[in-house]
């Protein structure tokens, strides 16, 4: 039996069968900038400072990058497309 703790958050929203699986299928179809920058800050907890130091970027714009991935994710789950229908999954 797997804990929760070791899968994916793609396999733990699927698993689960939630809204939170739409969220992983957005957060798939982000530019790589964006979704490296959400996937760090929000799935790997490092703080915005610990992102510029990995991507060597400035501060700035990883907080741009977030700004705009957030208000792309808000766009495309407002669409309410299927993951299947985007081709992720």
């Amino acid at each position: 039996m797997l804990y929760t703790e070791d899968l994916t958050p793609y396999e733990q929203a699927e698993e689960a069968q939630e809204p939170v699986y739409d969220l992983w299928c957005a957060v798939e179809r982000l530019d790589e900038h964006q979704r490296t920058v959400v996937v760090l800050f929000y799935y790997e907890e490092c703080t915005i400072r610990e992102i510029a130091q990995v991507l060597e970027v400035s501060q700035g714009t990883v907080k741009s990058r977030l700004s705009r991935a957030r208000e792309k994710l808000k766009q495309m789950l407002r669409e309410e497309g299927d993951c299947s229908e985007q081709g992720v999954g």
